[in-house]
Parts: C-alpha cells; structure tokens; sequence
C-alpha cells in the first residue's frame, strides 16, 4: 500500500481579513462548485503571480489562473482556483486554500470586491 504526504496548512478556516470592513464574501465569488474567483492587488505579470500562488499551493488537487483586471485597474488580477479533486475532501482542501491565501499579501491587501466590479459594468 503506498500513502501519499500532503502538507496542509495549519489554518483550517480563513481568519478574518486585515482589509478594513471587506467580508470574506465580497473577496471571493463561486462560478460553480468547484471553480472560485478572486483579486489580488499586483501590478506585476500575471502569470508570475499565478506561479506565485501555484508554488505556494503544491499540496492540493488546485489548478490557479490568473489575468490582468480591465486596464482601470492596473494594479489588480482576476484569480481562478479550481479544484479537482476528491468531493470528500474539497471542504477541508479548500478551508486551507483560503487560509493560505488570508496570509497572502497580494490577497491580503485587496480592498477590491467583486460587487464593486458589477456596479462598473
């Protein structure tokens, strides 16, 4: 029988945000069960941040996109994390996902919420 190590973060569930008054929920939007979005303040390339976070989540069944916003907001990415992985699982990976990223400073230091997006549009 061969068993596979996986290194999850101590954090099961995301801490509160530093960002002033933004939930949890207005940071991060579902686009199906298994697909999340999310911004990140970085003016840099977008796939340098992507390999960022990827490097960061090596333990978990994730896959992680992330594109430049619209050009008014250059110093902000769109990110994608999907997760393909075991149903049985996905709550716990994914409450690590999330408590990895609240530690982020790209994520971290975003006061971008996806309500502010849909009221530009």
């Amino acid at each position: 029988m061969e068993a596979a190590l996986i290194r999850i973060s101590p954090r099961l569930r995301p801490k509160a945000t530093d960002a002033p008054n933004m939930a949890f929920e207005n940071r991060v939007v579902s686009i199906d069960s298994k697909t999340f979005q999310f911004y990140c303040n970085w003016a840099g390339d977008p796939f340098i941040l992507q390999d960022l976070i990827s490097s960061c989540v090596d333990w978990g069944p994730f896959s992680i996109r992330c594109e430049r916003e619209k050009d008014t907001h250059k110093e902000l990415c769109r990110c994608q994390v999907q997760y393909y992985g075991p149903a049985a699982e996905q709550s716990h990976l994914m409450a690590s996902f999330w408590g990895l990223m609240e530690g982020f400073p790209p994520f971290q230091s975003c006061t971008h919420s996806f309500h502010e997006s849909k009221k530009q549009r």
